[in-house]
């Protein structure tokens, strides 16, 4: 079924719905009435013993024991939407003989109207008898005359139809063709036309021997013999998960090209079912419920009633199928013939226990808090376990957020519908601009923010989104089953089972905080380290994990400061802000809260700084040997910049408050690990800071990581791929890095558990793609820092038009809401028409807008010249200054979408004549899914993709014509 446009300021479209949610939906089942069209027969059951073989012939001898009769074919679809509950009325054809009155009598009985069930003495009533001897088909007998229906009864058929149709009585329309007569291809296309013309959706549930190729259908429902049939393609027994399998792949893309539905719903036995769609490149896997499946008639025709009816009660496509799979599961679960009540269905969706998720999030910093809020705000029922809920989106080190590369990020998680922006935006006491003189590509945006107003506005956040529950546990041990990971368990002893599972455990992992030679555990300042997490990640899962190291500045209290002797910077006082969304009121004790824009100062480390380090480096940890993880080269403690730098006289210390409501200074620039005597000495030495009181100590802290080459794209794991790692897990620092890799590990968690393709952002998509990219194709040694230098497409991913680039992602997703959407579509047509303007305009034999692309044509001091709204000036300004870069970026991304576009086979033998051994262990090593990715891995050179490539297709050819 095609579900409705959803209109602008409509809530955000959910790819998952909780159980609760689908119960609702079987209680709407009542409410509905379908129309059942095409073969209706009669099953008869002979039900015996089987006692002895029979002298006449080897066949056993069934004593009987009783028989009955229950509706079959088109007439079962029928008697399953009565079970469901809801009304059906039937359309067919029966003879004038006992057994068409009996059909019409029984289903009669059951509430269905039967006056559009045609009789004909041109043939008889399709009877199919089955005789069993305990649970073994003995032998069936078919009482049929296949042949095409007479042209009198197809119009009686076609009248009544569209009689129905027309009056708007029935909800939803279903052909079953099982090739007995009732349909040919011209009857068949004037009911779906009909139907679509009186906006009634049309599902199919299709006969190999009737190969139609009807247009406009909703939805078809084949099982796995009739889809390849269909499609014309060598059946094989498949891969189990249709994500995998190819063949299946292909049968999809020739029913879509021969059939065009809007729906494909394939019934896999014990595998489940497969739902392909137009807006979904891969197929949404829904796994089988049913302990023991056993090839039983009746299974796909109760898959075909409740989808229809599912949706038709408000369902989405996948969740339909879903609710129909529980019905599927408890048909052919039970007896051959057991009728499925809608009390069933209700009791299989409430069987879920407190304890069993669809998502659960490890960690609550700030990829914790993006992943859990974008799979809780997809639909998926999330939890969030935390060691500590106070300290849910720490700021543990500076409280700002930004910076260089890092603003770009925070623009593109706003796009994407994420908090952090809003967040900020909330609780900011300084934003500026950053690289105001250095163009369009290297504008970033920063803001100090409040650290105990963001922290706090980030759980009432949390504990307010509907779908997620933030529960306070340390997570100490996975449970999987080979395959997959099934559940966490707590040091409580709860299991949390989900169906993937998000761990964003930032410096907590065996963390130990360094002063000077005196350790400590923990993850941070203040908190305890996860060291039995580690453990698991390592010894029960088998990851490669290293180890890490980061630390952070003394803070001092203000009133011990002398900021006249120190540079002011003062904030931007132009409005500007993080988020390019509408502001919302739905937090008001925060929204409503006007905090005062606070400035931050500039002093400088002095000579006799840098000889108290220098004469205390024995007394470092990090010269004596004590920590083996690898330090941030981008933000070195302030010891190794004596070291590196030994002859730069000073270095910057930017003095910067940690909030509205406190007194605290953080010192930006003097991160060290050296014992707190000697911070004293180092902090006193500062100018502006002779009186400082320190009231907090640095520290260097050591952490484990996963090594992030064995992750996928989307953050899965290669060797658990419903199991997502974000953050400082993979190697990556900073607030930003995290938050960008949490959503989108909690939107792949949510699309994973809905049985969906990945979210992928490639590198000419984003900076969020950038950093991605880098941390599954390089090799991650040191925390991992983003710059505007790392993305080749700087020049389109900018800060100023990031929604523009995402939002549209983010609507499709379900992350974005109409109004969103409908803010950015305003945007785009006022910058084409004001681009269209200014070409029209002439100045001197010019057109304005080559005229712009010259740095000395000042729009603002041209007189007589179009006023536009300033984000709209801005896009021109930055378009006629560098469209000619951005058009070339834009040739660049194509090629790089060429080669991202093609994928390596999972079984691919890398060790191919022409790639030498240094590429084939690399290439080995990291598995990449694609040669785009291929190509960007150290030390994998053109000529060797280009080897790959050859290869690839020889492989290709091959199997496809083995197939």
């Amino acid at each position: 079924m095609v579900p409705s446009a959803k209109p602008p300021g409509s809530p955000r479209t959910r790819i998952m719905m909780p159980l609760e949610k689908l119960c609702q939906i079987v209680d709407n089942f009542p409410r509905q009435k379908v129309g059942v069209l095409g073969d209706v027969m009669l099953d008869r059951y002979v039900w015996g013993r089987a006692t002895r073989i029979s002298q006449e012939a080897p066949v056993p001898v069934v004593q009987v024991t009783r028989q009955n009769s229950v509706p079959g074919g088109a007439a079962n679809v029928a008697s399953n939407l009565l079970s469901l509950g809801a009304r059906a009325k039937v359309f067919g054809v029966v003879g004038e003989d006992r057994e068409g009155d009996e059909l019409i009598s029984h289903l009669a009985r059951a509430g269905a109207e039967m006056e559009c069930v045609l009789k004909t003495g041109t043939r008889p009533t399709t009877v199919k008898t089955r005789v069993l001897a305990g649970n073994q088909q003995v032998v069936r007998i078919d009482q049929e005359e296949v042949k095409a229906v007479s042209p009198a009864i197809r119009q009686a058929l076609r009248k009544s139809v569209f009689d129905a149709l027309d009056s708007g009585e029935l909800g939803a329309l279903i052909l079953e063709d099982y090739a007995k007569g009732v349909f040919g291809k011209d009857f068949m296309q004037a009911i779906v036309d009909h139907a679509r013309a009186c906006n009634v959706p049309c599902a199919l549930d299709p006969h190999p021997k009737n190969p139609f190729r009807v247009k406009g259908l909703s939805l078809m429902t084949p099982n796995r013999n009739e889809a390849f049939a269909l499609a014309g393609v060598a059946y094989t027994s498949g891969a189990g998960n249709p994500l995998e399998d190819r063949a299946l792949a292909r049968v999809w893309q020739n029913l879509r090209h021969r059939w065009r539905p809007d729906y494909l719903l394939v019934t896999l036995g014990a595998d489940g079912m497969a739902l392909f769609s137009e807006k979904e490149e891969q197929p949404m896997h829904i796994p089988t419920v049913a302990r023991q499946v056993f090839d039983v008639s009746g299974a796909g025709d109760t898959v075909m009633a409740t989808m229809v009816l599912a949706q038709l009660s408000g369902a989405s496509p996948l969740d339909a199928a879903r609710v129909a799979n529980a019905a599927a599961g408890v048909v052919v679960g039970a007896s051959a013939r057991r009728r499925l009540k809608r009390m069933y269905c209700g009791r299989h969706c409430r069987k879920e226990s407190s304890m069993r998720y669809d998502v659960v999030v490890i960690g609550g910093g700030h990829a914790g808090c993006e992943a859990a809020l974008a799979s809780a705000r997809l639909g998926a029922k999330t939890l969030l376990l935390s060691l500590n809920n106070d300290h849910l989106a720490q700021m543990s080190c500076n409280p700002s957020i930004g910076g260089v590369a890092k603003g770009q990020v925070v623009r593109e998680i706003d796009a994407l519908g994420g908090e952090m922006a809003v967040n900020a935006d909330a609780t900011t006491i300084q934003f500026r601009m950053l690289n105001d003189s250095k163009g369009a590509a290297a504008l970033s945006p920063r803001a100090q923010c409040d650290k105990l107003l963001y922290q706090k506005r980030m759980k009432f956040v949390l504990e307010r989104q509907e779908n997620l529950v933030v529960h306070q546990a340390e997570a100490v041990r996975f449970v999987t089953d080979g395959r997959r990971v099934t559940a966490v368990e707590d040091i409580f002893g709860d299991r949390w089972e989900a169906s993937s599972f998000v761990v964003t455990t930032g410096t907590f992992l065996r963390g130990t905080l360094h002063f000077g030679l005196r350790s400590q555990p923990g993850g941070r300042a203040g908190d305890p380290p996860s060291n039995a997490l580690s453990e698991s990640l390592k010894n029960d899962l088998g990851l490669e994990l290293g180890r890490l190291k980061t630390g952070t500045p003394v803070r001092v209290l203000g009133r011990s400061i002398d900021f006249a002797s120190m540079e002011i910077q003062p904030p931007d006082h132009d409005g500007a802000r993080f988020s390019f969304r509408e502001p919302t009121a739905t937090l008001p004790v925060f929204d409503s809260l006007t905090l005062p824009q606070l400035p931050c100062y500039l002093t400088y480390s002095t000579e006799n700084t840098a000889e108290i380090a220098r004469a205390n480096l024995s007394r470092s940890p990090m010269y004596s040997g004590k920590i083996q993880g690898t330090g941030a080269r981008y933000c070195p403690s302030f010891e190794d910049k004596i070291v590196r730098f030994p002859d730069r006289p000073r270095h910057h210390v930017f003095v910067e408050p940690e909030g509205a409501s406190t007194d605290e200074y953080y010192l930006n620039g003097v991160s060290t690990s050296l014992p707190v005597d000697v911070q004293w000495q180092l902090v006193r030495s500062l100018p502006g800071m002779e009186h400082a009181e320190i009231c907090r100590y640095a520290y260097a802290i050591e952490y484990d990581f996963v090594f992030p080459h064995q992750l996928h794209p989307s953050l899965a794991l290669q060797r658990w791929p419903n199991l997502f790692l974000a953050g400082q897990i993979n190697g990556t620092s900073g607030y930003e890095e995290a938050a960008g890799q949490g959503l989108v590990a909690g939107v792949n968690a949510a699309r994973s558990a809905a049985g969906l393709s990945f979210l992928t952002l490639a590198r000419n998509e984003a900076y969020i793609g950038v950093m991605i990219d880098d941390l599954v194709t390089k090799d991650i040694l040191e925390p991992y820092r983003l710059f505007t230098s790392r993305a080749e497409y700087r020049l389109s991913l900018r800060q100023d038009n990031a929604d523009l680039r995402l939002t549209p992602l983010a609507f499709r997703l379900g992350l974005a809401s109409g109004t969103d959407m409908s803010r950015v579509r305003s945007l785009r047509h006022a910058i084409d028409d004001g681009r269209a303007q200014l070409r029209r305009i002439k100045l001197d034999g010019h057109n304005v807008w080559d005229l712009m692309s010259h740095p000395d044509f000042s729009y603002e001091h041209t007189p007589n010249l179009p006023h536009f709204p300033p984000r709209v000036m801005e896009q021109l300004k930055i378009e006629a200054r560098y469209g000619g870069y951005i058009a070339l970026q834009e040739r660049e991304a194509t090629a790089l979408r060429r080669l991202d576009s093609m994928p390596i086979p999972d079984d691919f033998p890398f060790t191919l004549p022409g790639i030498s051994i240094e590429a084939q262990q690399k290439l080995q090593k990291r598995r990449p899914k694609t040669l785009g990715q291929a190509s960007r891995i150290d030390g994998v050179t053109p000529a060797e993709i280009e080897v790959m490539q050859i290869a690839i297709r020889k492989q290709s050819l091959s199997r496809t014509n083995e197939s």
